[in-house]
């Protein structure tokens, strides 16, 4: 598996590189357009590297579209990520913790309680 990675950004590095700068772009341009600080950086880079991951992978399945196609979508791809993202984790902590409460929730291991379920409980 690693000599596939390896083989693939041999041969497409160019393209992920400048395919992350346009996502990155698009997830920093979201929190300019929501008036909200864009640090800490790392979290933006985490979220456009998942965004990206996650695009790439829906065009290898799907659309199949090609890198010229691409690259003017990556803004985009990056700015709709972030405000996904950010609507997932809306009222939770951190990224990943959202992320994984939100598939242990889907899968009934937790169950976080809002506030009407919390009146009913009382």
């Amino acid at each position: 598996m690693l000599e596939e990675m390896l083989l693939i950004v041999e041969s497409k590095g160019l393209f992920l590189v400048l395919f992350f700068s346009g996502v990155l772009f698009g997830v920093v341009a979201q929190r300019i357009v929501d008036n909200k600080p864009v640090k800490p950086f790392y979290k933006r880079l985490t979220i456009a590297g998942m965004t990206m991951s996650l695009s790439l992978s829906f065009n290898n399945w799907v659309s199949h579209l090609e890198a010229p196609a691409l690259y003017p979508l990556s803004p985009l791809i990056g700015f709709f990520g972030e405000a996904i993202i950010e609507t997932i984790n809306e009222k939770r902590n951190g990224i990943g913790k959202g992320i994984l409460e939100l598939f242990l929730e889907r899968l009934g291991f937790i169950k976080k309680g809002g506030k009407d379920e919390d009146k009913k409980g009382t």
